[in-house]
């Protein structure tokens, strides 16, 4: 009897592992977790089942509870590459990069003639941003023969984005477009070549316009047999529309500096607001993001068709994709269109190339009437800025400590000028380098100060030194610093003037020089990849800044140079300059784009509902547009947006209520001063305000009151001369 039972035990044991690798060969996730676990109680060692069952909770998107289960798999077989591999990629996707690389650099190390996992670790290697290890990687694994050509694709792309990081941006592109030679149906690879191209200056408009819609007809092959949008019931020019942000980058990333005082502020009389995630890295930034709006959603890890089906029966007015060609994009599903209305904007200095986006929002600067040719989408130009800043908002707190104040040009106490750039090398053509050096010989006594990701290892970091003194400027002349996330905004303690690069010029990184208080030389180009930084100076008020070609860059850099005195008193003007610019006017940014949204709506109703005849000559149709809108906004209700506090989803209190809360804590914080509690919860009850509100003079007060508590004296004097510096 006993043998009986092992016999069927064994049976059964053999179908069940049977069913596993059938369920992840036909990627039938839930099934073979199902199984995985039936397997389990069979036998709860089995080696199929511990490589397996994190795996399938991986590919439905429970990567937190994956992790577990691969520490626990990796506990009784330490040494099984395929569970280790997988479990790097988990933890990759987590945003735990560092234990990535390390997981994966294992099992490389252990198999060196499994190619699979020498690609896992040279793709961890650039997330955790060893640049120098991932290319000796590849170059040494693209030599071997007969490898498949989707494979090989894998591993020039990630050769390819190594080599782009650390300028290298032909060899990029060459690289890119090989592996698009040898499959061309695998995305990933045009996004990059995409986001590679806009750095390079011999690439022209025209040839990004062509490798986008190159994209295109990769991706309309997968929306063949998708079945059309159904026509929206309720077309009413002006009920509440419902809006969707998508999105891999809702959390502690530079996008998050333009969304978050938009999210928070948006008329919520007018406007239902929805977030999709395409990401599992999630943050107290993420905790904030959920709570500005009305639903927040993880798609990341499923399947194309289920994310356009979830968005689509969610009834969504306007879709807004944030990526654009950057990574983990949601562009192949909105290509599958989502909403009546699609629009690109923020994550991408480009045309998306796809005939499902409508509209790409940009500015009257940024974007030139010239500009439009270059794009499949139309363009809406926004009136002042083509997005608002807030700066700090992957830590709202340290925006009122000392340590981000502006300080005096260091120059005073060096006595030479420090130029700087803290963009990525993957910006450093070889013509801004050119310039920079005419700049550096004509000051003989400047130096250039360089702030970059992956130059902690010596090859990156020699070759960019390389690259520097072959356009002229001496090494002793040169200051390297390894870009840190905890150093962000207090490298510019130490540059007076910044440089932009080109033809890609800054972005974020424009926007966090000129708040701390470091003016910026740049040059305009003719599109938005070259005119980003043209666009925030000219809102700003320093046009004197912007140059039309290298001598004139050369010589502003020269006179901002020249008066040390001037420089220091511009310096310490400038963030509050910048306060008071449309920069970082989020209620009036939020307004505008609130008109421009129904105006997006408008623009829809009047397409469809055949009002507007397409055959008519473009001045008949633009008079009809403008007489149909004219009668739409006399019965539009008023605008009734207001400074919100959010709390969680879909709920939200007025400013003045926050406030009441706010003195009801301070007060309960005073009469028990002895209690830590009523203090932390005051702190974090400002913290609320300031999401909402940044500089609100109240809620800097009551971190003032907190500080002072607690016994830390000069951080409550710091709170307190802010707050007396705010309107």
């Amino acid at each position: 009897m006993h043998d009986s039972l092992k016999n069927k035990n064994i049976l059964l044991i053999d179908k069940l592992c049977n069913q596993i690798k059938m369920c992840v060969k036909q990627e039938e996730w839930s099934k073979a977790e199902l199984n995985c676990n039936s397997l389990l109680q069979l036998d709860a060692t089995h080696l199929i089942a511990h490589e397996n069952l994190p795996l399938s909770l991986a590919n439905q998107g429970k990567k937190k509870e994956a992790k577990i289960i691969y520490e626990k798999a990796l506990a009784i077989y330490p040494n099984a590459g395929n569970i280790i591999t997988n479990y790097s990629i988990c933890l990759g996707d987590l945003g735990l990069f560092e234990e990535s690389t390390t997981q994966a650099e294992k099992a490389a190390t252990q198999n060196p003639n499994d190619l699979i996992y020498q690609i896992n670790w040279m793709a961890a290697c650039i997330k955790s941003r060893r640049y120098g290890t991932s290319i000796r990687i590849g170059e040494q694994i693209i030599k071997l023969p007969n490898t498949r050509p989707e494979i090989k694709n894998i591993i020039l792309n990630n050769l390819a984005n190594a080599y782009r990081i650390t300028g290298k941006s032909r060899e990029a592109i060459r690289a890119f477009r090989q592996a698009i030679d040898l499959a061309p149906e695998l995305l990933d690879t045009h996004t990059n070549l995409l986001l590679t191209m806009h750095s390079e200056p011999t690439v022209s408009d025209m040839d990004i316009l062509e490798a986008a819609k190159n994209y295109s007809l990769q991706v309309e092959k997968t929306t063949i047999h998708t079945t059309p949008l159904p026509f929206p019931k309720d077309q009413n020019p002006h009920k509440v529309l419902r809006i969707g942000f998508i999105s891999p980058d809702f959390r502690k990333h530079p996008v998050l500096y333009f969304i978050e005082g938009l999210l928070a502020q948006l008329d919520r009389s007018k406007f239902h607001v929805e977030c999709f995630s395409l990401s599992h890295q999630e943050d107290e930034a993420t905790e904030r993001i959920i709570s500005y709006s009305n639903g927040f959603f993880l798609i990341a890890g499923w399947k194309n068709l289920d994310q356009v089906s979830f968005i689509r029966n969610r009834q969504i007015d306007i879709m807004i994709d944030l990526a654009g060609h950057t990574a983990d994009s949601g562009l192949a599903i909105l290509a599958h269109r989502c909403a009546p209305v699609q629009v690109t904007w923020l994550g991408f200095p480009g045309t998306s190339g796809l005939s499902t986006i409508d509209w790409r929002i940009t500015d009257r600067v940024a974007s030139p009437a010239s500009d439009d040719i270059f794009y499949t989408e139309r363009l809406i130009r926004l009136p002042k800025i083509f997005c608002v800043y807030r700066p700090l908002a992957r830590c709202i707190p340290l925006r009122y400590t000392e340590a981000y104040q502006v300080k005096e040009s260091p120059a005073l106490r060096k006595g030479y000028i420090t130029f700087g750039c803290c963009n990525s090398p993957a910006k450093f053509s070889e013509d801004i380098l050119n310039i920079w050096s005419r700049i550096l010989l004509d000051i003989p006594t400047s130096r250039l100060l360089i702030e970059a990701t992956g130059i902690s290892e010596d090859e990156p970091r020699n070759q960019l030194i390389s690259r520097l003194i072959g356009c002229g400027i001496p090494e002793s002349r040169i200051i390297l610093i390894q870009r840190k996330y905890e150093n962000q905004y207090l490298t510019y303690h130490d540059i007076d003037i910044a440089l932009d690069t080109y033809p890609l010029t800054g972005g974020t990184t424009t926007f966090d020089t000129l708040w701390m208080g470091v003016p910026l030389v740049s040059l305009a180009g003719s599109g938005f990849r070259s005119r980003m930084s043209t666009s925030i100076i000219s809102a700003l008020g320093y046009p004197q800044w912007i140059a039309q070609n290298p001598d004139e860059y050369v010589q502003i850099a020269k006179n901002l140079s020249q008066n040390i005195s001037h420089l220091n008193s511009t310096r310490l003007q400038l963030r509050q300059r910048m306060k008071n610019s449309p920069l970082m006017d989020e209620l009036g940014f939020s307004r505008l784009f609130g008109r421009m949204l129904r105006d997006l709506w408008w623009h829809w109703l009047t397409d469809h509902e055949h009002t507007v005849n397409s055959e008519l000559p473009t001045h008949e149709r633009v008079t009809l547009y403008e007489h149909q809108f004219a009668q739409w906004r006399l019965s539009e209700p008023p605008d009734q947006s207001s400074i919100r506090v959010c709390l969680s989803v879909g709920k939200a209190i007025t400013l003045e209520q926050a406030y009441e809360h706010l003195d009801v804590l301070l007060e309960r914080a005073r009469q028990s001063p002895d209690i830590p509690e009523t203090w932390n919860a005051l702190e974090r009850w400002a913290w609320t305000v300031l999401a909402a509100r940044p500089d609100d003079k109240r809620a800097v007060l009551a971190l003032a009151h907190c500080a002072q508590a607690r016994g830390h004296q000069g951080t409550a004097e710091t709170h307190r001369m802010l707050a007396d510096s705010f309107t």
